[in-house]
């Protein structure tokens, strides 16, 4: 998504993205907190919309 709004022609649209960190990526990763993190991501976003979104 990044990468696609950084190549539109103008005008760009304003984007941003709130991610979770849930595994280190290694070779003992797995989906344990998958779902925890969007669950953080979901509710990170739905604050600062209240907050900052008119």
């Amino acid at each position: 998504m990044m990468l696609a709004v950084e190549t539109l022609p103008d005008p760009q649209p304003i984007a941003i993205a709130f991610k979770s960190v849930c595994d280190y990526a290694d070779p003992n990763k797995n989906d344990k907190w998958q779902k925890y993190a969007a669950y953080t991501s979901a509710s990170f976003l739905y604050e600062f919309i209240k907050k900052y979104v008119d």
